[in-house]
């Protein structure tokens, strides 16, 4: 049951770039509301919980849960920005070079040693990912949606450290303060870009808008934490690339993103490498 869960929320991740291009909003309003509805879903879901952590937990982590959220917030931001520069698969790969910043980061922040092996599949991941960009050949690329994407998985690789110096305090806890203070990030991101007085919110951005807030944030975060209870890390790591699939796929299907053989190689090269060295680290724990 555990694996099914994974599988549904990796896909319901998967779809997000969908959603994200059909609602004619500035990107960090579309944060912005993911965050505030997510926030108010999962606050329900820990409502039914009677073993839950302490405020004296969080107050234990807060720099690295506040520090965290608001990475989270501005995470989201630059990632919905990527999606409206350039295609879904370019800035989905990307943006999965976050595993690559940690790896890169890690012996530096988190005084873990690298291998040669870590060190061959980071250079193998970015070498895919220089295919992916576009800047060895002559045809135009959006380099904006790029440094958007590579921006958001700087920033969701600060939340994976960060995650790892938090300790004594239940997921799901950890998920609704992080949520919460990325809601009053990405609110006052919104307010200090966007002018407010020219937004139109049709009722179509409205109903995408509910259902990225409900089912791509709430309902999946509920699954990816109800699953992590009964999987190993190594099928965990296997199963979440279901999620950059599910993106590529459907946006090549649906929106007709074009995506030649150059990315192809990249996009390989990229969940290739990562996916060994994933496989590789969690043997080494077991």
């Amino acid at each position: 049951m555990g694996r099914f869960k994974m599988i549904l929320a990796m896909a319901i991740f998967g779809s997000i770039g969908i959603f994200v291009s059909y609602i004619s909003l500035p990107a960090s309003i579309i944060a912005s509301v993911r965050a505030i509805i997510g926030t108010a879903f999962l606050g329900i879901i820990l409502g039914f919980y009677k073993d839950r952590s302490g405020f004296s937990s969080f107050k234990k982590n807060a720099v690295a849960i506040i520090l965290s959220g608001a990475a989270l917030g501005l995470n989201w931001v630059f990632l919905f920005e990527a999606y409206k520069y350039t295609t879904i698969p370019v800035a989905t790969v990307c943006y999965y070079m976050a595993p690559v910043f940690v790896l890169i980061l890690s012996p530096l922040i988190l005084r873990e040693r690298l291998t040669v092996l870590n060190i061959a599949c980071t250079l193998g991941a970015l070498a895919g990912a220089i295919l992916i960009s576009g800047v060895l050949g002559t045809e135009t690329v959006h380099k904006t949606g790029i440094m958007y994407a590579l921006l958001a998985a700087l920033l969701y690789c600060a939340v994976i450290i960060l995650n790892k110096k938090i300790n004594g305090i239940s997921s799901l806890d950890t998920a609704f303060y992080q949520m919460a203070i990325a809601s009053v990030v990405t609110v006052a991101y919104t307010i200090f870009t966007v002018d407010m007085s020219s937004v139109i919110i049709t009722e179509k951005s409205a109903w995408m808008l509910l259902v990225l807030g409900i089912v791509h944030t709430g309902i999946a975060y509920a699954l990816t934490f109800s699953a992590a209870k009964c999987m190993t890390a190594q099928g965990w790591g296997i199963l979440s690339y279901i999620d950059p699939a599910t993106a590529i796929v459907l946006a090549i299907v649906v929106l007709k993103q074009p995506y030649g053989p150059v990315e192809i190689l990249g996009t390989a090269m990229i969940f290739g490498f990562a996916l060994i060295n994933g496989i590789y680290k969690s043997k080494r724990r077991g």
